[in-house]
C-alpha cells in the first residue's frame, strides 16, 4: 500500500514540475519575442522614414548657410555669398535609435526675396530661426521670422539659435524664446553647440528624451 502510494506521490510531482518548465519556457519565449518585435518595430519606423522637411530662417548674413556648410561638409565658406531665394540640403544623423534625415531648406533672408519665401514654407514640419550673437537687430527680428512661418504651416516645433557665440554672445530674453522647444547658443565657426538644434528636433520626433547622436549606424 505505501509503495503504491508512493508511486503516484512521483508521479504527480514529476508532472509539476515539467508543467512549472512549460510555462516557464513559454513566459521566456514570449518576453524575448516581444522584446525583439518592439527593437524590429523602433529600427524598421526609423528606417523606412520620410525625410523631414524643416526650413532654416533668420536674417541675410547670421550664418545659416554656413551651418549648413558645416554639416554637409565639415567646414564653412570664409567667403559671403548671399543664398538666391532657397537652398535645399538633405542631412543624415545616425542615432541611438536609428537615422533621421532632415531636409534643410536653406532660405535667404534678404529683404529683396521677401515676396517668394511664404512659396518655401510649405509642407514644413518645423524650423531653425537662427540670429547673429553680434547684432541686435536679427535677435528683435527672430519674432518675425516665427510668425512668418507660423503663418504658412501653423504652430510648428521651431528651435531659436544663436549663432557666433565666438565673437559675441547676446542671450535672447524669456519672452524672445517663447513657442520654441529650445534655444541653443553655436558657432558653425568653431563646431560649439552645432549639432544641438538637429538633436533637439530628432528627440522631438522620435518622441524619446535618451536619444543621442551617434558617428556610425548601431
Amino acid at each position: 500500500m505505501l509503495t503504491l502510494l508512493a508511486y503516484f506521490v512521483s508521479r504527480y510531482t514529476r508532472s509539476t514540475r515539467s508543467t512549472r518548465s512549460t510555462r516557464s519556457t513559454r513566459s521566456t519565449r514570449s518576453t524575448r519575442s516581444t522584446r525583439s518585435t518592439r527593437s524590429t518595430y523602433s529600427v524598421f519606423n526609423m528606417t523606412n522614414q520620410k525625410p523631414i522637411k524643416v526650413v532654416l530662417v533668420g536674417d541675410g548674413r547670421v550664418g545659416k548657410t554656413s551651418f549648413v556648410h558645416r554639416h554637409r561638409i565639415g567646414e564653412i565658406d570664409d567667403q559671403y555669398k548671399a543664398t538666391m531665394g532657397v537652398e535645399v540640403h538633405p542631412l543624415k544623423f545616425h542615432t541611438n535609435h536609428g537615422p533621421i534625415v532632415f531636409n534643410v531648406w536653406d532660405c535667404a533672408g534678404q529683404e529683396k526675396f521677401g515676396g517668394m519665401k511664404e512659396g518655401y514654407y510649405i509642407k514644413a514640419k518645423c524650423a531653425i530661426v537662427m540670429f547673429d550673437h553680434q547684432k541686435l537687430l536679427t535677435l528683435k527680428n527672430t519674432t518675425k521670422w516665427q510668425d512668418d512661418v507660423m503663418a504658412v504651416v501653423g504652430d510648428k516645433p521651431m528651435v531659436l539659435v544663436g549663432n557666433k557665440n565666438d565673437l559675441c554672445q547676446k542671450t535672447p530674453s524669456d519672452s524672445q524664446q517663447q513657442g520654441y522647444l529650445d534655444y541653443h547658443t553655436i558657432s558653425a565657426k568653431t563646431n560649439y553647440g552645432y549639432d544641438m538644434p538637429f538633436l533637439t528636433l530628432a528627440k522631438h520626433f522620435l518622441g524619446e528624451d535618451t536619444v543621442f547622436l551617434t558617428d556610425d549606424i548601431l
